[in-house]
């Protein structure tokens, strides 16, 4: 999948008040300094794959490897 569709998908998804779409633009800028780095895959996790109204932060994953069972987290970017 195309890497802009998907970044804006999850966006559309999960940027659901002003609050998330805060959380995003520090979001967008973590990956792109994880892209810089060679980052293959980003996971993001925690309050903010859910429907909370007012997460406080999201968890994010770089992963070389599949992600942790047992855990709530979406896929948010494969930058290969």
């Amino acid at each position: 999948m195309n890497l802009i569709r998907l970044l804006t998908e999850f966006c559309d998804r999960f940027g659901f008040n002003s609050h998330r779409q805060n959380i995003l633009a520090d979001l967008q800028m973590a990956l792109q300094l994880l892209a810089q780095a060679n980052c293959q895959r980003v996971y993001i996790g925690g309050s903010f794959v859910t429907n909370k109204e007012y997460s406080n932060d999201f968890d994010e994953r770089p992963r070389a490897d599949g992600r942790r069972k047992g855990t709530r987290e979406v896929m948010v970017a494969t930058m290969t």
